[in-house]
Parts: C-alpha cells; sequence; structure tokens
C-alpha cells in the first residue's frame, strides 16, 4: 500500500466500566477535528449495540500519509497510550478498498454473481 491511497482506518476500544463519558468527550473533540480537515471524509464513533464498553473509531482520509499527518497533529498515540480510560490496549489498522480492483476485471465487469 502506497502513502497516497485511499485508506479507511479502524481503531478498536474497550473502556473500564464508569469511563464511557470522559472518552466519549475526549474522542469526539477529535472527531470533530477529522471531519474538519479536508483530507478526512468520513469519521464515525460507533458502540456495540450489546457491549455498551466496546467502541470503534471508523475514518475515511485520501491517504495514510494524510492520517498520519492528522495523528501527529492531535497526539493520538499519547491518548492512545496515556487516557486511563480503557482496559485494554487500542487495536489500530489500516484498509484499502479491493472492490473497485475487481470491478475492473474482465470477469467481474458487468456480470452479476449468484450468492447461494
Amino acid at each position: 500500500m502506497s502513502g497516497f491511497e485511499p485508506v479507511t482506518t479502524i481503531i478498536t476500544f474497550r473502556l473500564h466500566p464508569g469511563s464511557r463519558e470522559p472518552w466519549l468527550a475526549l474522542w469526539t473533540q477529535v472527531q470533530n477535528r477529522a471531519r474538519a480537515t479536508p483530507s478526512c471524509h468520513r469519521f464515525q464513533l460507533l458502540c456495540n449495540r450489546h457491549d455498551d464498553a466496546e467502541w470503534l473509531a471508523v475514518s475515511e482520509w485520501d491517504s495514510a500519509s494524510d492520517h498520519d499527518a492528522f495523528v501527529r497533529e492531535v497526539g493520538m498515540i499519547w491518548l492512545l497510550r496515556c487516557m486511563d480510560t480503557m482496559c485494554e490496549r487500542s487495536h489500530y489498522a489500516f484498509f484499502q478498498t479491493v472492490a473497485d480492483e475487481m470491478s475492473a476485471s474482465p470477469q467481474g465487469a458487468g456480470h452479476p454473481v449468484s450468492i447461494p
């Protein structure tokens, strides 16, 4: 993956009991800053419907380089390491789109696929 392909980042969080409010206050600010960044096209905070201690931050960026610049700007690594609201280390992953590559292939272009 080069630094100039669109990416989606997903960060997983598991919160200590009773830490939802301070965590959400801080990450809402991170979300607002990201949404104000031209290279960020989406930033959502998601909570597991069946486990309110489990959260995701999902964001879409023009490139991994743009995301990395934002991480440095807001001190996200410090937030992830030092905030005393999580009972497990957060997990961080970059994803890139592959569906566009598949639809460009002769086998996938214009041919419906049956899924049993």
